[in-house]
């Protein structure tokens, strides 16, 4: 039994979508896949509570659309509620799920995976 974050969960099924396109050994597959699976049901939990606090606290324009950062690339937090806003996202990143898994180790990986970023976001499910 592994626990983990949501926050984990989400980058691990960043990561596991990354290692899909890599031909794995079959027990290494084989956990990821199960992992992945299990954690799929909480992170819809996470986006629709992640879309809710959103929909909280995000600045509207007179029409009710979203208004965006200068770059355009992030949501705007209404005025004096970005402290407030954090301390909820930071809840839900940090709810704790447990998935009911064997961890794998980096030996099962095998030379296969060695890109920081992927090895990073799986690193809930690798045993020392």
């Amino acid at each position: 039994m592994i626990t983990l974050t949501l926050y984990e969960g989400k980058e691990f099924l960043d990561g596991y979508e990354a290692l899909k396109q890599i031909p794995l050994p079959i027990k290494v597959s084989y956990a990821l896949a199960r992992a992945s699976k299990q954690i799929k049901e909480d992170i819809d939990f996470y986006t629709t509570k992640f879309q809710e606090i959103i929909f909280l606290y995000a600045e509207k324009d007179k029409d009710g659309n979203y208004v965006y950062t200068d770059g355009g690339q992030f949501i705007k937090v209404q005025e004096g509620k970005e402290e407030e806003c954090q301390a909820k996202i930071t809840e839900l990143e940090q709810l704790e799920t447990k998935i009911d898994i064997e961890p794998i180790t980096l030996a099962d990986l095998g030379e296969t995976v060695r890109e920081p970023d992927v090895l990073r976001k799986i690193i809930p499910i690798i045993a020392e």
